[in-house]
């Protein structure tokens, strides 16, 4: 029995790590994700920010927690796990917390790909350095 778990051990830790970041059809990303986390900080808020992917019309939209942001995005012939968001166009009212808002918009335009994460329901948007740069997890 021990031999057998010697084996089974060594095997699943590397199945699961090969699950963790592997690429994903940036197409998967049609419909609406919750922003659950931005450069590694987990979001917080009562006001939780998301993002909804249009494929249909390479449209995106959402809310960074306060403003509402429009924007377009681009795939990639050659590879299916990239896309790349064209800046965003947001309204601009004040709120009491904007920090979050703001580091939202500032890394949209850095995602160049997708990737899967530890959880089914969840995505990793990742920069051209492969770094995780937004979380998001599917609306239900």
């Amino acid at each position: 029995m021990k031999k057998v778990m010697y084996f089974i051990l060594p095997v699943m830790l590397v199945l699961l790590a090969a699950c963790e970041g592997k690429k994903v059809d940036a197409k998967t990303l049609n419909g609406k994700w919750e922003i659950v986390s931005v450069d590694g900080e987990k979001i917080q808020a009562d006001n939780m920010p998301y993002i909804e992917f249009d494929m249909s019309t390479n449209k995106v939209h959402g809310n960074g927690g306060c403003n509402l942001f429009n924007s377009t995005f681009t795939l990639s012939g050659s590879d299916a796990s990239a896309i790349r968001i064209a800046p965003a166009a947001a309204t601009m009212m004040a709120c009491p917390e904007m920090d979050t808002e703001s580091k939202i918009f500032k890394v949209l335009t850095d995602v160049t790909g997708v990737k899967a994460t530890d959880k089914a329901n969840e995505v990793a948007l990742v920069n051209g350095a492969g770094s995780t740069v937004l979380v998001l997890s599917h609306a239900q």
